[in-house]
């Protein structure tokens, strides 16, 4: 009886041992992902994403915050083993950004410019002025003489030219009536006619007193 109690004892000890390592894989299997400074050793995921799984050593890890963790002794912990600081899990993923926001309405097309105002008129150029009045004079001594004589009609070209005077193409400058035009030449034949006439008397007395 003596030695019956302690094998049996054993054998307890041992079921139990054992149970309890089968048991652990199907703990650590449905384990959650743990808070800030929860251990993660069998989940090996945290619960959110500012958060990261580091592993101090093959028997411990720890939820920290991402980046927050130093390799070596951390005078904080109640066991001073020093920390791997292995990663045994990414941190979960942050959310994306936003859809992107609807391109804006183009700008409105800026307005055609205002046509220019139709540049005013200048002033009308002045007229040109008129040429100067034709001179109305006899370009010849002789033009009077010629005029009577019938010139003006039988040599026009060349009296209408230089006796403007004589052949009465000045208009108001010489007469401005047909008769004063037609008593010049008649004033001029009687001059000549009185002329010739005093110059016969002149010979004929100069014949008689001679003879």
């Amino acid at each position: 009886m003596m030695l019956r109690i302690p094998l049996n004892l054993g054998l307890l000890l041992l079921l139990c041992a054992g149970g309890a390592t089968a048991l652990a894989p199907a703990e650590a299997t449905g384990a959650p992902c743990g808070g800030l400074w929860a251990r993660c050793l069998e989940s090996k995921c945290c619960a959110t994403p500012e958060l990261t799984c580091y592993e101090k050593d093959h028997r411990y890890a720890q939820c920290r915050p991402t980046g927050n963790c130093r390799p070596g002794f951390h005078h904080e912990d109640p066991v001073q083993t020093p920390w791997s600081c292995v990663v045994l899990t990414s941190p979960a993923p942050a959310p994306g950004p936003g859809p992107a926001p609807p391109p804006a309405a183009p700008a409105p097309p800026a307005p055609a410019p205002a046509p220019a105002p139709a540049p005013a008129p200048g002033p009308a150029p002045a007229p040109a002025p008129p040429p100067p009045p034709q001179q109305c004079v006899d370009k010849g001594q002789h033009c009077v003489d010629w005029a009577m004589a019938g010139e003006c009609e039988k040599n026009a070209a060349y009296m209408h030219e230089f006796c403007m005077k004589s052949c009465n193409l000045c208009g108001n400058l010489f007469t401005n009536s047909e008769e004063g035009t037609a008593a010049a030449p008649a004033a001029a034949g009687d001059g000549s006619s009185n002329h010739a006439a005093g110059s016969s008397n002149a010979i004929d007395s100069s014949l008689r007193g001679g003879r």
